[in-house]
């Protein structure tokens, strides 16, 4: 009897794990001279049924003086479906002389469901050339946000 509890426990907490959102980040190195042609980020998806956050991750020096980043953010599901549309971030100023690079996250999107399993592609285009973002990328988390 004790072997069917522990065997249903352990299947229990199986099936609980095997649904939860990996969370995700994902970048790719662009151009920081000037930053123009699109820029594509692959993405595995194995949960269909959580709600997630989506950001944009961006990595940008000293020499982008912009407080927004304009940008048309194109994604490809594995089904075919295809989600395009323009967005402008707002851009924190990372200040000081010392200031190398700054990594943020920009809300995006909250509340998705990424419905279908495989790879989703998402392309970062800047609407003009940009200098000083040295990455771009996604950031998919959880509902609640945590890492």
């Amino acid at each position: 009897m004790f072997r069917i509890g522990l065997l249903s426990a352990v299947l229990s907490l199986l099936c609980c794990v095997s649904c939860m959102a990996p969370d995700t980040a994902k970048m790719v190195a662009v151009t920081p001279r000037g930053w123009s042609e699109p820029a594509s980020v692959i993405v595995e998806n194995v949960d269909t049924l959580s709600l997630r956050r989506l950001s944009v991750a961006v990595r940008y020096n000293s020499d982008f003086d912009h407080t927004t980043l304009p940008l048309t953010i194109k994604v490809l599901a594995p089904d075919g479906r295809v989600f395009e549309e323009k967005q402008e971030f707002p851009i924190r100023q990372g200040s000081g002389a010392t200031v190398v690079s700054v990594s943020e996250s920009l809300p995006y999107r909250d509340d998705v469901m990424l419905s279908a399993s495989g790879q989703y592609i998402f392309v970062f285009e800047p609407r003009a050339e940009v200098r000083g973002i040295e990455a771009v990328g996604v950031e998919i988390l959880t509902k609640n946000g945590k890492r």
